[in-house]
């Protein structure tokens, strides 16, 4: 069964808990790593080269490096080597300016409101055809 790598990052820990009671559960997913901020974030990316996730869960608002500042820096520096990874950008956030602000990212997908559930996730990975290195934005 094909298979995916999933990274997640969030600040929340209620949120971290639940995720990890989820992501588990989902047989298209081989490995997953829950962050708790997007500095640690780069920092595992920069580490992880020979296995390196092929999607990114990040949480919009976060206190020490937000989900905006996040995917920008990914942009830069691991976008061009990586482009199959895609992330999905995590908010309770109504504002549509970010959320259209998030979509205007190459490597960003998907816009998802909080919380997440086991069903959204594997409907995003129908939607993207597992695994997600066969999505062309």
């Amino acid at each position: 069964m094909p298979s995916n790598k999933v990274l997640f990052i969030d600040d929340d820990e209620t949120n971290n808990f639940l995720i990890s009671l989820i992501l588990p559960n989902i047989q298209e997913i081989e490995t997953y790593k829950i962050i708790t901020n997007g500095w640690v974030g780069l920092e595992y990316l920069n580490s992880a080269k020979s296995d390196f996730p092929n999607l990114i869960f990040i949480d919009l608002r976060m206190s020490e490096m937000d989900g905006m500042e996040f995917i920008e820096r990914y942009e830069s520096v691991f976008y061009k080597e990586f482009p199959e990874t895609k992330i999905v950008v995590v908010s309770n956030s109504l504002n549509k300016s970010e959320k259209e602000k998030a979509l205007n990212f190459p490597s960003v997908i998907q816009f998802m409101d909080k919380p997440l559930t086991e069903e959204k996730i594997k409907d995003l990975l129908v939607i993207y055809k597992t695994p997600l290195e066969k999505y062309k934005k």
